[in-house]
């Protein structure tokens, strides 16, 4: 029978030993995640495929691509391409169809904007409102989607010009939220109270571009959508947004807004698909070839300095079937060009 001196000696070495393998196990333990974490950074796995979910896609639509000779010269802070990912999100956009209640509708938005009366038939999908007040003031729909033009004659009625009251720029966006809330549109990816605001004084008719507010006759304020995936959203023209609107200082509240452009249509958000993007060496030898879309050029020479290349989604004036990015190339005097940025391996021949 071991004496108690025995059973403290081997208890003692018990607790030693169990100390230090506790320890040990530790160390071991720590040391090999920080292996793995150091694996993983070095070579890290490959990501998982883009989803692809809704299949081929349909080649993005402009009204021209090419018809253009240009010689493009690289000249951005770096000299070299920026990086972007390997994939971009795509969404499908619903497609309106025609339905028995179409006409009511757009009769219904009519009303809210108080016009009245049967539309007139002026094209396929096309009706449209009159009124004076004094002169014509004219809305256009398109009943399937939804789609309008508004447009006062102010040409030929002097009170606008006569009659006006000073604007902040806070009043001019509370007059062009206040008037798309009469339908209450849809305009959630779009925030009413930030816009571009351009500046005009009216001169024989026309528009002429002034520098402030204090000398504007009119204020043209002009809604784009939110960013997508921190991807700013551009238009078929650049400085136009899907929401167009030609607001007066006239005091007048039905001479308020004078002309409006709404070509906004929904986009499914909530269930992208990833695709993988064209390089950007090649979009550029597409650009170079003369594959892109020329949105703006205020320049006169052959000889284009590209300074910045950007990803971004294209907001077409007219719905197509799917919401997906291009490349846009920018340069000196205004020079903007697209690029459809999703590879040619998955677009449909």
């Amino acid at each position: 029978m071991a004496s108690l001196t025995e059973v403290a000696y081997y208890s003692r070495k018990s607790i030693k030993f169990g100390v230090i393998g506790i320890v040990a196990y530790i160390v071991l333990q720590a040391i090999v995640i920080f292996g793995i974490n150091l694996y993983n950074q070095l070579y890290p796995p490959p990501p998982p495929p883009p989803t692809m979910g809704f299949g081929l896609l349909p080649r993005l639509k402009f009204s021209q691509t090419g018809g253009y000779n240009y010689n493009f010269n690289l000249q951005t802070p770096t000299r070299v391409f920026p990086q972007f990912s390997d994939r971009a999100s795509v969404f499908y956009v619903p497609q309106q169809k025609a339905s028995l209640f179409a006409y009511q509708q757009a009769e219904n938005t009519a009303s809210k904007y108080k016009f009245s009366g049967k539309g007139q038939q002026i094209g396929e999908t096309v009706y449209q409102w009159q009124k004076r007040i004094p002169q014509a003031l004219t809305m256009k729909i398109d009943i399937i989607t939804g789609a309008f033009d508004y447009e006062y004659q102010w040409q030929a009625d002097t009170s606008i010009l006569n009659d006006k009251r000073p604007l902040t720029e806070d009043q001019v966006y509370q007059i062009a939220a206040s008037f798309l809330r009469l339908d209450a549109l849809n305009t959630s990816d779009i925030d009413l109270l930030k816009a571009k605001l351009t500046y005009y004084k009216a001169s024989a008719g026309s528009l002429v571009p002034v520098l402030s507010l204090s000398e504007a006759d009119f204020i043209k304020v002009d809604y784009f959508r939110n960013n997508i995936d921190d991807y700013q959203v551009v238009t078929y023209k650049p400085q136009d947004g899907i929401i167009s609107m030609l607001i007066s200082k006239s005091s007048q509240y039905d001479k308020q807004v004078i002309s409006a452009n709404f070509d906004h249509y929904a986009v499914n958000y909530l269930q992208p698909e990833t695709y993988p993007l064209m390089p950007i060496a090649t979009a550029w030898e597409q650009l170079k070839s003369g594959q892109a879309y020329i949105a703006s050029n205020n320049g006169n020479s052959d000889q284009v300095n590209i300074r910045r290349i950007e990803l971004a989604y294209f907001d077409p004036p007219k719905q197509q079937e799917f919401f997906q990015p291009v490349y846009v190339f920018r340069g000196d005097n205004d020079f903007i060009a697209y690029i459809p940025a999703i590879s040619d391996s998955v677009i449909k021949k």
